[in-house]
């Protein structure tokens, strides 16, 4: 249970890379909305996971549910991240001429 709970804290580190993609494809004056929007999305989307996942531990073990709901979002993962390299869309970002401050999902740094 421990090695799942340790695994499980980098395995959300994930969100900073999607963030980054969010924030540079929204332009500046709309990213809190625009953040906050994605924040609420995700947590709605896991809400509605578990309409499905309780569905199916009416009919199947709960070991198998959970196990089941991992094999398919690994599976979704992995799709995605073929899809987002074969797409090119893994690139840095471009940084303004002259910025060199590094950049913050907050806002920007200050100089």
């Amino acid at each position: 249970m421990a090695a799942a709970l340790l695994a499980a804290g980098p395995a959300h580190a994930r969100t900073l890379g999607l963030d980054q993609w969010w924030v540079d494809a929204v332009p500046e004056e709309l990213r809190g909305r625009a953040m906050t929007l994605l924040g609420t999305g995700l947590t709605a989307l896991q809400g509605i996971g578990m309409v499905p996942a309780g569905l199916a531990a009416e009919f199947l073990p709960v070991h198998q549910v959970v196990a089941g709901a991992g094999l398919l979002g690994t599976g979704v993962v992995l799709l995605l991240l073929a899809e987002v390299r074969a797409s090119g869309a893994v690139r840095a970002p471009a940084a303004a001429e002259g910025d060199v401050r590094p950049r913050s999902e907050t806002g920007p740094a200050a100089k």
